[in-house]
């Protein structure tokens, strides 16, 4: 279970206290302030997988700032997405829902344009 006042790591190393835990339609969106006092907010989507934390200055992934995981007490890693520090729009459960909608249809668009034919052993392809 994840609640107010939670203790969460950032995956950086970074403890953070959640100040808002809401569930949405296809994950849960977290708010809370960093040991140093910065405030975050992230996107942990019900079906991604924890990874580590990519965040670079031109990383975009499907429209994502970064992508990487928060660490729960119990050490169990969430996957987790955000947008831009810099981006100040206020970003309610329903625009983060409605982003990851269009980023599950990218990775399956992304997934259906790179299935190649199917090989033989030998790597030849089967003919049917």
């Amino acid at each position: 279970m994840i609640e107010e006042g939670m203790v969460i790591n950032n995956g950086e190393g970074a403890e953070a206290t959640l100040t808002s835990v809401v569930e949405g339609t296809y994950g849960l969106l977290l708010k809370g302030v960093m040991d140093d006092g910065f405030s975050f907010t992230t996107y942990c989507p019900f079906e991604l997988p924890a990874v580590e934390n990519t965040w670079p200055d031109k990383f975009s992934w499907y429209g994502w700032a970064g992508r990487g995981h928060i660490v729960l007490p119990s050490g169990l890693k969430l996957g987790d997405v955000c947008f831009r520090r810099s981006d100040e729009r206020p970003r309610t459960i329903e625009e983060h829902d409605a982003e990851w909608e269009r980023t599950e249809i990218a990775m399956r668009k992304e997934e259906q344009e790179c299935e190649l034919p199917a090989q033989g052993n030998d790597g030849t392809k089967e003919v049917s």
